[in-house]
């Protein structure tokens, strides 16, 4: 089975600890884990992400999250991200979302924010999400 896209993708925590993708989101299995960049785009999806919201991996990659976002929350939401990335800290919390055919879902989120240590470096936002309904 495969986790993820593209295993090279290695991360710094905040003691300097570098683990791979792949070797992070072993650790958090039969959660959904979805990793952003800097700019809200998704870099990685777990497999439990693509059958939460109905869409391939391929159809996320490269994508901004806000594709799972009903349109009323897509801009608070995408503030939120960037004063992440930005160094604020984010409290763990629930929010509503929406499958790919635009069935509301309740979801309870954390997130983590990681260095990128390839070619691209910058901030990533780690979010880990668990279904309240389903």
């Amino acid at each position: 089975m495969k986790l993820i896209s593209n295993p090279a993708h290695t991360f710094s925590d905040h003691t300097g600890k570098k683990l791979t993708v792949e070797e992070l989101l072993d650790k958090i299995t039969g959660l959904a884990v979805c990793v952003t960049d800097k700019y809200g785009n998704f870099l990685e999806v777990n497999e439990a992400y693509t059958k939460l919201y109905g869409y391939t991996e391929e159809e996320l990659l490269g994508k901004h999250f806000s594709v799972v976002l009903p349109e009323a929350h897509k801009a608070y939401v995408t503030q939120m991200h960037n004063d992440f990335i930005a160094g604020q800290e984010e409290m763990p919390q629930e929010f509503e979302v929406q499958n790919k055919e635009g069935k509301l879902m309740k979801i309870y989120v954390e997130a983590v924010r990681m260095l990128r240590d390839d070619d691209e470096g910058g901030p990533t936002k780690i979010t880990i999400i668990e279904a309240l309904n389903k």
